[in-house]
């Protein structure tokens, strides 16, 4: 038992790939340069992660704990019930604890038993960490795993707060980002009454200048820039069936107690994969014609969280676009776009099923995006950000999943839109400007200054790192005022 009473603050990090360089840097900043009195944690897939850890926080080994998922499993194994399975459903009151299985993009592949012992296991996991160390926060991304779920499950039972850093919508993620507190990633802090709280001059100036620069030109998330470019033939397409090979009898990529790195393996040949599948997927792409009538519906990433955690009834996307095109006017079409930077992750049998529907056109994914949301009569999306940006170009937007913009002017959020199309467009009415105004100033109240996406090496840069942990800390010390407020109460 760790003894919490000597820390002032005690946070766990995911340290899963990536984050295993990421959240230590984290860390270390916050130590040294807000809070010595800093107790860690840190939530490992395996040895590597573990090592990658304990190297870069050699120096800080008293003030931190690594645990590794991998070899907690191998040896509790036995002791990942059905019996404890059904306990811990009613234990969380989180009925139908199904639901989170089928949310996660890895296990959904699985078999029942495996499916159970893995769940009852994180159960078991996260309960251990939380009763080891009394955690203030539990720092995560967001949430798109039966892990992260658990992890958010469990830890608001002992009163740990999980929160993550994630870039805002509208091409400002190389520079901003925004906290999220909770599954359907909402955005911490926003005040839904934007539309009647009075804005200073340089609030509105700053959003002013911002939504005159969005109407003038598209605006491009960082992390989408270096898939502009249509996929080439490589030549180390030559090597797949080495790093086949590799890939087969790596143990670390067949690891049947960490779920994530189960199956692995599989994926060493998706660049290959997705090359030759996109050459045989153009057959399938349209360019738009704008002298039509259409709703336009751009695909999400599958199997991924913005579909499974934020719009599960829709996960499986044909069936959101079976409603949609089964509830159009006669002389409208719904304009199926693929993404440019998702080519070749679809099976074929998809754009097969989509020529089963009269009035539905598969859009080619080097389309403009752009282009297709002002020409449409509206915008259909679960969570996408074709949602926010048509919304600020006050176009009618109807949102069937949980998604941070879901309560923006303009956007009409409806979980079931079959049959209910026509209604949508008849009561739908344009905001005006300083709706959209509004809501963009209380956007930026919300937004920190430094990139959160992980995956780009300019994330890693010190000033960006400092402008993160500050953000963070700001957020950590900020709630446990409040805490202490709720309680002195």
């Amino acid at each position: 038992m760790i003894q919490s009473d000597n820390y002032n603050l005690s946070v766990c990090f995911l340290a899963r790939s990536v984050y295993n360089k990421y959240t230590p840097l984290m860390y270390r900043t916050i130590k040294n340069d807000f809070e010595p009195s800093l107790f860690g944690g840190f939530i490992t897939s395996n040895s590597l992660e573990y090592t990658d850890v304990s190297k870069v926080l050699s120096d800080y080994r008293e003030d931190i704990h690594i645990y590794e998922v991998s070899s907690y499993f191998k040896e509790h194994w036995e002791e990942f019930t059905y019996e404890k399975f059904l306990m811990y459903e009613k234990k969380y009151e989180c009925e139908p604890l199904w639901n989170l299985i089928y949310m996660d993009r890895f296990l959904i592949y699985e078999d029942h038993d495996y499916c159970v012992k893995i769940t009852a296991g994180y159960f078991q996991f996260f309960e251990m960490i939380f009763t080891e160390m009394c955690y203030d926060f539990y720092y995560d991304e967001c949430i798109s795993t039966l892990q992260s779920y658990i992890a958010y499950i469990v830890g608001k039972k002992f009163g740990v707060h999980y929160f993550t850093q994630t870039a805002p919508r509208g091409g400002m993620d190389a520079e901003y980002h925004i906290i999220i507190t909770d599954p359907n990633q909402y955005i911490y802090g926003f005040d839904n009454n934007y539309i009647n709280i009075n804005y200073t001059d340089d609030e509105m100036k700053k959003a002013e200048k911002y939504l005159s620069e969005f109407e003038e030109r598209e605006m491009v998330p960082a992390y989408q820039l270096q898939f502009k470019e249509k996929p080439k033939y490589k030549i180390k397409y030559l090597l797949a069936p080495l790093r086949y090979l590799r890939a087969r009898l790596n143990p670390y990529l067949n690891d049947q107690y960490f779920y994530m790195y189960k199956r692995a393996w599989i994926h060493a040949l998706d660049m290959d994969t997705f090359y030759y599948r996109y050459k045989r997927s153009k057959k399938y792409y349209h360019k738009a014609d704008f002298t039509k009538k259409y709703v336009y519906f751009p695909l999400h990433y599958q199997p991924e969280n913005s579909t499974l955690m934020c719009a599960p009834k829709y996960e499986k996307q044909q069936y959101y676009i079976d409603s949609i095109a089964k509830s159009l006017p006669a002389d409208t079409y719904l304009y199926v776009k693929e993404h440019y930077t998702l080519v070749g992750n679809r099976e074929l049998s998809f754009y097969k099923e989509m020529r089963k529907y009269p009035n539905v056109v598969v859009i080619s994914p080097w389309e403009s995006s752009r282009d297709l949301i002002l020409h449409a009569e509206s915008v259909v999306t679960l969570t996408g950000t074709v949602g926010f940006e048509a919304m600020l170009l006050r176009k009618p937007v109807l949102c069937s999943g949980n998604v941070l913009f879901d309560m923006a002017p303009g956007v009409v959020k409806e979980n079931d839109p079959y049959q209910k199309y026509t209604l949508f467009m008849k009561n739908w009415k344009q905001p005006d400007r300083k709706e959209i105004l509004q809501y963009l100033c209380e956007y930026f109240r919300c937004m920190h200054e430094g990139g959160s996406n992980v995956w780009m090496e300019d994330a890693y840069e010190e000033d960006n790192i400092r402008r993160l942990v500050r953000a963070a800390y700001l957020h950590m010390m900020d709630t446990k005022k409040q805490l202490a407020k709720k309680e002195r109460q």
